[in-house]
């Protein structure tokens, strides 16, 4: 076996063991039982210092010794004292941040009591308890709750949200009350299904809108044409059958 061809690790492997079998050889001949034992130096000869005695009566005096630490904070750039609170991330945050919210429902129980507000864009809503607060404004508590009204508690004092109601703009209207459509632009019922209708209006404020009517005929059509389409697929017209021939 030639030397060119032995791998790097078996080399390796071989001088660690012969290494080893020197240290074991060098053992048994008595290596490093001729030590002799230490006779004493610098720290074995060095004085061990003593802490002074105890000043009887050394205790804290009283306060008004101590009034140029407050008056002088070391801690402050200026040495003036500075006003602070202790409060949490979530509570400065919320109490930095403006509390614009809108009262969109009211729940009132005898179980429970609850408010549901969202932001005025809609993105964001919850549904909160007497003594609970919203998520993103947890130093704002709900205090009180009425059927129209919630008042909320919170750094800034006592804010009174009023229950938001429908505006005739837009969406749908919250309640189940609909607006009447004249008798001449609503066409015949053949499957019998029920025109919602509204008590007259008292005042000419709240008369119906034109558009808002077109939209409510609209959607009776299309409501009564789906209804005629299910009754035809459901009641198929009976074919006639031809009567039997005597052959």
């Amino acid at each position: 076996m030639r030397l060119d061809h032995v791998a790097p690790r078996t080399v390796l492997l071989a001088g660690f063991a012969g290494w080893a079998l020197l240290a074991w050889v060098l053992a048994l001949a008595g290596m490093g039982g001729q030590v002799p034992e230490g006779k004493g130096g610098t720290i074995a000869g060095s004085r061990i210092p003593t802490l002074p005695a105890e000043v009887p009566g050394a205790t804290l005096g009283p306060i008004g010794q101590y009034g140029e630490i407050a008056a002088r904070p070391l801690f402050a750039t200026d040495r003036r004292p500075h006003p602070f609170s202790l409060v949490t991330d979530d509570q400065q945050t919320a109490g930095a941040a403006d509390f614009d919210l809108v009262l969109t429902s009211v729940l009132i129980t005898p179980q429970a009591s609850i408010a549901i507000v969202q932001k005025p864009d809609g993105s964001e809503s919850w549904r909160v308890k007497i003594g609970d607060a919203p998520d993103s404004f947890p130093a704002w508590r709900l205090t009180s709750l009425q059927p129209r009204s919630a008042v909320f508690e919170g750094p800034e004092g006592q804010k009174e949200l009023t229950l938001r109601v429908y505006d005739g703009k837009g969406g749908a209207a919250p309640t189940a009350s609909t607006t009447s459509v004249p008798a001449a632009s609503v066409p015949p019922n053949p499957v019998g299904m029920p025109v919602p209708t509204a008590p007259p209006p008292t005042d000419a404020a709240s008369q119906p809108d034109p558009a808002q009517i077109e939209q409510i005929r609209q959607r009776i059509e299309a409501r009564r044409e789906e209804m005629r389409r299910r009754a035809q697929n459901a009641n198929p017209p009976a074919t006639a059958v031809p009567p039997p021939t005597n052959r």
